[in-house]
């Protein structure tokens, strides 16, 4: 180094060592050499200053300056404390360079070992700095204490230093207790009390909970009632011992003294909370806990879905969560089921739980339940008269006594009540669930619809099935009221049909041929074509009321018998003989051909069969009516026989006729005038109209007469009032 260059060096520290103060601690500076001397001095060596090296490089060197309170370093190893002060040196030619000294800069050294001290400390001295200690043990400025007059520090340690003087170790409140650095005691009020760092957890019972946020600060009073705080450590001052609590979040909240409204040492559940109420697990996935550790699960939420559990209380965790305590109803007792977040189960108004939405169609398949108004038991109805219906769960309860409830509603969109599930079964359809039936029955409907399901789908038309039988092997009860049929051919599945499009089998035992005549009573329904109910209809009763019908045929029946009847004109078909009236003995005396017509048609004309022993009175072409007759006992042109060909109604009439020991009432002369005559079936006795001879009317219906056309009395008395003079007459055989 150049002669100028120690010249400067050796300037410096003797202005340096001269000004230093000798109190460690920061006192005020003596008289000998004042702050502003020293940077006096040294802003007139800067301006002396000119360094020139190798003609290419100028170094500036600046010399630190420090207050009464820090002692200048040249070496961040050592502390250079001259004990007098240097010699200054003359000048050189050359400028003199400035001298850079070390950043660090060493307060003293520790003297003996550490001892530890639990306590807290406000620092009260903003001038002063904290200092960290290196590995030579010396104290070292690190920060000043500007910034942190009044703020509160945990102490850990004290030590004495070479100055006789005590340092106070402060760590920062976080969770590695870093250090904040070794401060002098006289910069700092140490507090009376001494901490032991434990954890564990307290349940706050209290709504005004006195807490300090350090331990020089007055008590506020907050609400932390009902939860859960941490603790991580207790502060004893004179015996009475304050806790430092944390949040979940890692919060410090203030210190509380014991007895403060608060449960100690709890898990980190906290303290137990009772309670009475019900809930349902509405979700699934959620972990049911053994602890709140949160290291074993007893189960989770997917096993018990929809089903109620009782709530006998609950904790406020540590992390801010509510968790119940939950217990199942199993063989009628209460057993555990474990811890779960309040929030991952739903609660509920009772011990019927909450209510869940089915929209599921039932079918009831029990008569000795009741229907309920409520869950308090009002009885509302029974099931037996709703047994076998479908009805419409729009929602269900689980209830806590194990059992579920159906909320029902009818078809009208009426609450008929809660049901338990024990009677009724859920179907797939508003068709309800097949109910058992083995029958057989008739297809009575040619329009109905056979359907491939309770959608609706039309499988086919019941048009070829009408009026035969096919087997129902099972029904369903629609929610809309109404029976229907699965109905088979053999093995073969047809359909489901509406029941009402059915009628019972019908079985026919035996039938036969009989001649007989009834008058018909009945004005209600119709003749059937078969001699069963289920057969199709034909002409209406009502009409026939009154009148007289041939029964041709006698039918035995599974519900009774039945006759087939005709007239002269033709079939009606056949009808139940309960609803009749036989008049074979004296059928002579009624009308033959039902409910006589009027003759007021265009072209009346007459026309007889003598081989079916019919008159017919014709509008043209056209047989308005028929009726039975008797026709002469031979054949034309033989003796006793009716003339063939055309005629007309002649004017010879009379009320009633004998001759040669027979006569008639009520006559029509149709031939020779008054020779061949229309008239009633036989008199008993001259000039009767009313006595006839009964042998000779049984005969109505053959050959019997001598040449005239013999009728019943009824039709012979109305063709006698009725029939115009001069009305054709055809006859033939």
């Amino acid at each position: 180094m150049k002669k100028s260059k120690w010249v400067k060096v050796l300037l410096v520290a003797s202005i340096l060592t001269t000004s230093l103060p000798l109190n460690v601690w920061g006192q005020e500076a003596t008289g000998e050499t004042s702050e502003s001397n020293i940077t006096s001095s040294l802003s007139e060596l800067q301006t002396n200053e000119t360094i020139t090296e190798e003609s290419t490089t100028s170094q500036e060197v600046t010399a630190t300056t420090t207050d009464s309170s820090t002692t200048s370093q040249t070496d961040s190893s050592s502390t250079s404390t001259p004990s007098t002060p240097p010699t200054t040196a003359t000048s050189e030619t050359a400028p003199v360079e400035k001298v850079q000294p070390q950043q660090d800069e060493a307060l003293e050294t520790m003297v003996g070992k550490k001892a530890a001290l639990k306590t807290y400390a406000k620092l009260t001295d903003g001038q002063e700095f904290a200092y960290r200690l290196n590995e030579q043990n010396q104290f070292i400025k690190q920060t000043s204490l500007a910034n942190y007059k009044n703020q509160v520090f945990r102490v850990t340690d004290k030590v004495k230093t070479s100055g006789d003087k005590e340092m106070i170790r402060l760590v920062k409140e976080d969770s590695a207790n870093t250090e904040f650095g070794w401060v002098p005691k006289t910069a700092l009020v140490l507090h009376n009390g001494t901490y032991t760092k434990k954890t564990g957890y307290v349940a706050v019972t209290t709504s005004k909970l006195s807490l300090q946020k350090d331990v020089f600060s007055n008590a506020q009073i907050k609400n932390f009632n009902k939860k859960t705080l941490q603790y991580r450590e207790i502060y004893t001052v004179n015996k009475k011992e304050y806790y430092a609590l944390y949040n979940y979040q890692n919060q410090f909240v203030g210190f509380t003294a014991k007895g403060n409204g608060l449960v100690l040492n709890t898990s980190a559940g906290g303290k137990f909370y009772s309670e009475n109420r019900y809930a349902t697990f509405m979700q699934k996935g959620k972990v049911l806990w053994n602890n709140f550790s949160f290291n074993r699960a007893r189960g989770n939420t997917s096993s018990y879905y929809g089903k109620t559990v009782k709530i006998k209380g609950y904790y406020q965790h540590f992390n801010g969560k509510k968790y119940y305590t939950l217990y199942e109803n199993k063989n009628k007792k209460d057993t555990w089921v474990g811890y779960l977040e309040a929030k991952d189960i739903k609660l509920a108004a009772g011990s019927q739980g909450v209510y869940q939405s089915l929209n599921r169609y039932v079918t009831i398949t029990n008569k000795n339940y009741n229907t309920w108004s409520n869950f308090s038991w009002k009885k509302r109805a029974t099931t037996a008269s709703m047994a076998t219906k479908t009805y419409l769960a729009k929602g269900m309860y689980r209830h806590y006594n194990g059992a579920t409830y159906y909320s029902l509603s009818d078809n009208k969109n009426h609450w008929v009540g809660y049901l338990n599930a024990s009677a009724a079964k859920q179907a797939t359809s508003a068709g309800g669930i097949a109910q058992k039936e083995n029958r057989k029955v008739r297809i009575t409907s040619k329009t109905a619809t056979f359907w491939r399901n309770f959608n609706w789908q039309k499988k086919e038309s019941a048009a070829k099935y009408y009026g035969k039988v096919y087997t129902v092997k099972c029904k369903y009860r629609h929610f809309n009221g109404a029976w229907y049929y699965s109905i088979y051919n053999g093995n073969t599945w047809i359909g489901y049909l509406n029941a009402g499009f059915t009628g019972t089998p019908h079985t026919i035992y035996s039938t036969k041929n009989i001649n007989r005549y009834v008058r018909i009573n009945s004005n209600s329904g119709n003749f059937y074509s078969q001699a069963d109910p289920n057969s199709s209809k034909k002409g209406a009763k009502k009409t026939y009321k009154g009148y007289m019908a041939q029964a041709t045929k006698e039918a035995k029946t599974s519900s009774g018998t039945y006759y087939y009847v005709v007239l002269p004109g033709g079939a009606l078909g056949w009808l139940k003989a309960s609803e009749t009236t036989n008049v074979h003995n004296r059928f002579y005396m009624y009308t033959t051909g039902g409910r006589y017509p009027s003759l007021k048609v265009k072209n009346l004309n007459i026309q007889v069969s003598v081989k079916k022993q019919r008159v017919y009175i014709r509008s043209g072409s056209k047989t308005i009516y028929t009726m039975l007759c008797s026709t002469g006992l031979g054949l034309w042109p033989n003796n006793l026989s009716t003339p063939y060909g055309n005629f007309k109604i002649q004017a010879e009439r009379g009320n009633s006729f004998w001759f040669g020991g027979s006569g008639g009432a009520f006559y029509r002369s149709y031939h020779q005038h008054g020779v061949y005559l229309f008239h009633t079936v036989p008199i008993a006795y001259p000039g009767t109209t009313t006595a006839f001879n009964h042998i000779e009317g049984m005969k109505l219906g053959r050959r019997a007469s001598h040449g005239c056309i013999r009728m019943s009395v009824a039709d012979a008395k109305w063709f006698y009032y009725n029939m115009p003079g001069n009305t054709p007459v055809k006859i033939y055989y």
